[in-house]
């Protein structure tokens, strides 16, 4: 593994989604974010593809891995009384319940 220097994980709370993101510097000394998305306490997955969110700063990285995050949530978001369930069942029926889900490059 190669060495890379790691910011804290930021985590933010939104819409009742619980969002993290950290980030790292790449071999060019750039930041890669990476953002994890959570319903309840489960991983969610918000998108299979992701744009490239590397950044100068590491602060930036992870500003750019939130806004993300909250502009996929906002697409996908169904009214308050059924915050979520459709989300939970659909995790289980692609068998990632209970497992850590990544939505960013692996780090």
């Amino acid at each position: 593994m190669e060495d890379a220097v790691r910011q804290a994980c930021r985590k933010v709370y939104y819409r009742g989604y619980v969002i993290s993101s950290t980030a790292r510097t790449n071999g060019s000394g750039r930041w890669e974010p990476r953002v994890e998305v959570t319903l309840r306490g489960r991983p969610i997955i918000l998108s299979r593809e992701r744009p490239d969110l590397t950044q100068q700063s590491c602060e930036d990285a992870v500003r750019a891995a939130l806004a993300w995050a909250r502009h996929l949530i906002d697409q996908r978001e169904v009214p308050e009384s059924d915050i979520g369930d459709h989300l939970l069942g659909g995790a289980d029926r692609q068998g990632t319940a209970g497992k850590h889900v990544q939505t960013g490059p692996e780090i």
